[in-house]
């Protein structure tokens, strides 16, 4: 992996990066868009939020842990060659799979949501008491994925509720 990518990603810029992505992407789609609405914003940031989270959990998540998981252990601060890297590769692209197939069905969308919900809080959870146990404040660990972890499951259930409040009733 290069060095200077490497760096990156394990101090948590995957993070930053993909939260850009969202709010730029949301933001071209909105300029094209003539009857924009709270309805209407809240559906692009929820679906970018999604569908780059899908992809970012398949060539994030599994292929660094999959592929990496030497490494991406050491991010988090924890023991490399422990096999669990390799069920949460598997979880993350299973996940990932899901998080994509949102951009194209929004039947999808609250059962993506359910799921990395739990993900994240599990996650964040995981990661406090490592810091809160053992001071672990590594990259990966205590860095923006600890707060990715937590407020953007919450963003999302905000954002469907908007979606879910606004979406047209039948008359």
């Amino acid at each position: 992996m290069g060095e200077i990518f490497g760096q990156w990603f394990m101090d948590g810029g995957h993070v930053i990066s993909s939260l850009m992505i969202v709010f730029i992407s949301t933001g071209i789609h909105l300029a094209f868009v003539k009857d924009r609405s709270w309805r209407l914003a809240a559906e692009l940031l929820l679906m970018y939020s999604m569908g780059v989270s899908g992809f970012k959990a398949i060539f994030g998540g599994f292929v660094m842990h999959y592929f990496f998981a030497d490494e991406m252990a050491r991010s988090i601060g924890w023991p490399a060659g422990n096999p669990f890297q390799t069920e949460v590769a598997f979880f993350n692209l299973a996940v990932g799979i899901l998080g994509v197939l949102t951009f194209f069905r929004r039947d999808f969308w609250l059962p993506y949501i359910i799921v990395s919900t739990a993900m994240g809080w599990g996650a964040g959870f995981v990661h406090l008491i490592d810091i809160l146990e053992h001071g672990n404040f590594a990259g990966n660990n205590a860095g923006p994925i600890l707060y990715a972890d937590i407020l953007i499951p919450i963003l999302r259930i905000t954002l469907y509720m908007v979606y879910r409040k606004h979406q047209a009733r039948p008359v």
